[in-house]
């Protein structure tokens, strides 16, 4: 979708963005208030559109690094720093669905500097915030959480006194379980320490993981839906370990791959429903001067219980240079950790930009292997580091990127590709319009694949802060109004209310009357023939997403009613209702109206006048002034203006004239009938009941 901006501002980061399951979004954003720089948030309804931020920190003090989650309910929490005038503190603050923002509570203690918090969220707004702070001697790695309907505890130190923490991990999955993953330093070796919080309840005591690799240099943890952690390690041997901490504490290590003569750069991992877990990583193999190799694999684990595959290359690249002096070059242009996404139903795709600043995604089915690597970007284009990518419930896939056609600064496009659950990827999609897009991108979707990217953009005079919806779930109805029948050449009112989370919507509908769509939200339409027509609806987002709404509609022959006999009376008028279309205000045309007349008298006379609702007399008088007159059709034919409730009456002056009229209506302008057949039916003046012949 276009994208929209959110703040023009002078920025440093891109909008930290959430989407809940119904598509309502929330964003959060650091932005100057003239004095200080302020965490600002701005709320989007699913189909609405996004207001002008509202500050969230306190003014006074510089704040950053936010981070905001939503549950599946729409209940938000977002966490960041803000200085107190001498140190860092982690503050929080939070907000039901329906309701406003709590004021910010301190979340992390005066006196020394934490580090930027990390954020989940379960249900009911379950949420656990981690971070690391120093005690005055070593740094420490702390917590602090929220059950639904309670506030924030107190602060809990995690690490044990005189451990340095570092390397902070931490995981959440829906159930509001949470798991915190940290490289303690414990002379004379380092070791993972873990600690695990259950939905509802505190963190349990903190473990080491007991058969970790030592001196561990990275460590990144997951955990599934049954609240299982996996925990992968990089070893200070640039061996690959992950461990397996069950919800009983019960924990389990194996050695994913030994590296040998390399190293381990970047790991990468993923755990879906019954444990599936894949575990991708790239390292750098020196040999021996002047070549290398750049490597990408991938280890999978079937089940929570079970052990890891061998590892699978996905990429190898040769590289310039051996030993140290390759590997600087290396890391001096390494492209970014692979991005690692596995569906509940055990599908994987792993993504990772090449050393040439390609693209590239590789897929395994559950169970299954992995085929080899698929061009995502296009081939001229040099992607940069900090690609993201998300799986939705169904399997579909979405990645995005920043990409340009030339090195150096990034003056970047914002781009993004899908790959339906099953299929091939479709054609890179131009996210932002247009270049002067900056890295880091962020990006959220939901379970039903609708998400929302965010960047910032340069336009030479401010660096604004832009966000791009993403849609696959299709325009949802809220109403839809069709006639239930009518009358040949009535003009029926068809009508539908249908929304969509980020597109703008268009609206056809065909009859099924052979007649030519017709488009619009709210429309009419009249049937030439009676009978039962099958009337549908399609309202289409600009993706293409559908949604059609079909409904029945009886139109009947015009009713033929027999008019009550007129008295004996001359000239007793009958009354008869022409107009009931409210629609109609002072339409000018013909009054039209066709009678077969028997007689026996001449002389006598049929009249038509306007009784109610007259803009000007109406009168027809015709006379009967021949024998033929006395067995022919008689047109009546009158000037009118015709508004809702006109009346006219009509008259026969004497018994034995009877009057068979066939058809009375409204030629607007004189091309065509525009108002319902008010009457069909026969008159007789002789004062008895009379049927027609």
């Amino acid at each position: 979708m276009a994208p929209t901006t959110l703040s023009r501002s002078t920025l440093s980061a891109p909008a930290e963005i959430a989407i809940d399951a119904n598509g309502d979004t929330l964003t959060a954003l650091t932005r100057s208030d003239g004095a200080n720089t302020l965490v600002f948030v701005s709320a989007r309804p699913a189909g609405g559109t996004f207001p002008a931020p509202s500050p969230l920190s306190a003014p006074g003090e510089n704040a950053s690094c936010p981070v905001v989650k939503l549950d599946d309910a729409g209940d938000a929490t977002v966490a960041w720093l803000r200085s107190d005038g001498a140190n860092k503190i982690v503050q929080a603050a939070y907000r039901s669905a329906s309701g406003s923002f709590s004021q910010a509570v301190d979340l992390s203690a005066p006196g020394q500097d934490a580090s930027c918090p990390q954020l989940v969220v379960g249900a009911q707004n379950e949420s656990t915030v981690a971070w690391v702070r120093s005690d005055g001697a070593t740094p420490i790695a702390q917590t602090a959480y929220r059950l639904p309907g309670a506030g924030f505890s107190p602060a809990v130190d995690l690490s044990a006194v005189g451990y340095s923490a570092s390397d902070l991990d931490l995981a959440g999955n829906a159930q509001g379980d949470a798991t915190v993953a940290w490289v303690s330093s414990n002379p004379p070796a380092d070791v993972v320490t873990t600690a695990h919080r259950p939905a509802g309840g505190a963190f349990i005591a903190s473990a080491d993981l007991a058969g970790s690799p030592t001196s561990p240099t990275g460590v990144v943890v997951a955990l599934d839906p049954a609240g299982v952690s996996t925990i992968a390690v990089i070893g200070g041997s640039s061996e690959i370990d992950a461990g397996t901490v069950f919800t009983t504490g019960y924990a389990t290590v194996d050695s994913v791959v030994t590296s040998g003569q390399s190293v381990v750069v970047a790991l990468a991992l993923a755990v879906a429903a019954r444990g599936t877990a894949v575990l991708t990583w790239r390292y750098y193999r020196y040999t021996s001067d002047p070549t290398s190799t750049e490597l990408v694999e991938a280890a999978t684990r079937p089940g929570a219980r079970t052990g890891w595959t061998p590892a699978t290359t996905l990429a190898s690249t040769p590289t310039q240079g051996g030993n140290g002096h390759g590997l600087s070059v290396y890391l001096s242009s390494f492209p970014g950790a692979p991005v690692t996404t596995v569906d509940p139903s055990g599908d994987a795709t792993v993504a990772w930009v090449t050393l040439g600043s390609n693209l590239l995604a590789a897929t395994q089915p559950a169970g299954g292997t992995f085929g080899s690597s698929i061009g995502v970007s296009e081939p001229t284009e040099i992607v940069r580091p900090g690609v993201i990518a998300a799986q939705d419930d169904a399997g579909d896939y979405t990645i995005a990127w920043l990409g340009s056609s030339s090195p150096g600064a990034c003056g970047c496009a914002a781009h993004a590709a899908s790959m339906p659950a099953g299929a091939a990827f479709g054609p890179p999609a131009d996210v932002s319009r247009g270049s002067g897009a900056q890295a880091p991108l962020t990006m959220a979707i939901n379970g039903h694949g609708d998400g929302a990217a965010a960047w910032v953009q340069s336009d030479g005079s401010s660096i604004d802060a832009r966000v791009a919806g993403y849609q696959r779930t299709p325009p949802a109805l809220d109403q839809v109004h069709a006639a239930a029948g009518g009358s040949v050449g009535a003009a029926l009112a068809f009508s539908i209310s249908a929304r969509s989370l980020w597109s703008a919507l268009s609206t056809t509908w065909a009859w099924g009357d052979g007649s030519a769509d017709t488009a619009g939200a709210a429309v009419t339409h009249a049937f030439g023939a009676p009978g039962t027509y099958s009337v549908t609806a399609t309202t289409t987002d600009e993706l293409g997403n559908r949604l059609s709404s079909t409904s029945s509609v009886t139109i009947a022959t015009p009713q033929v009613a027999h008019l009550p006999t007129a008295q004996a009376a001359v000239n007793r008028f009958l009354p008869l209702l022409l107009v009931r279309a409210s629609r109609l205000r002072g339409e000018l045309g013909e009054l039209l109206g066709i009678a077969s007349l028997k007689g026996s008298v001449l002389g006598e006379t049929v009249t038509l006048r306007c009784v109610a609702k007259c803009v000007h007399a109406l009168r027809q008088k015709i006379r009967l002034r021949r024998r033929a007159d006395l067995h022919r059709k008689i047109t009546l034919r009158a000037p009118l203006v015709l508004r809702a409730g006109t009346r006219v009456e009509i008259a026969l002056s004497a018994p034995g004239l009877l009057a068979r009229f066939d058809r009375f209506g409204f030629a607007r302008n004189h091309h065509g009938l525009s108002a319902h057949i008010a009457a069909q039916g026969c008159l007789s003046a002789s004062g008895a009941p009379h049927s027609c012949p």
